[in-house]
């Protein structure tokens, strides 16, 4: 039994992930759920912003995150989950100086992982997804 389920894609106008040749959406709505995809510090033209400047790709990406929430019907408030990809540990404090501007209180579940390198583009430092209820 195949069962249907409605699923809306959260592309905001003038985001990377809005681009017709783009592999995913922004996010996916499912009932009041909201799946954010990595958000990663590309332009709408694909340029990296603030090529080896963690500060200026954190502060992208949860500006990304901020207003696909916005697009979703919700706000930071309504993020409970985040996973946070770093290419490199020592961009940890930086990152979370950043990060903490931006979350809600309490701040939702988090997890930060370091990997090798983010896919699209060696330049880019961080990557981050996250879930949110509306």
């Amino acid at each position: 039994m195949t069962t249907h389920i409605q699923r809306e894609a959260i592309n905001p106008p003038g985001m990377w992930s809005s681009r017709p040749s783009s592999p995913a959406s922004a996010a996916i709505k499912v009932g009041n759920l909201v799946f954010i995809s990595g958000q990663v510090a590309l332009d709408q033209d694909g340029r990296v912003v603030g090529k080896d400047d963690i500060r200026a790709q954190s502060q992208h990406v949860f500006q990304a995150l901020k207003t696909i929430l916005e697009e979703a019907g919700c706000g930071m408030d309504g993020l409970v989950k985040i996973t946070t990809f770093l290419t490199d540990s020592a961009h940890y404090a930086a990152e979370n100086e950043i990060r903490n501007r931006h979350m809600p209180q309490p701040p939702p579940a988090s997890t930060t992982q370091v990997v090798r390198k983010i896919a699209l583009d060696p330049d880019l430092l961080i990557a981050v997804e996250g879930i949110a209820v509306v």
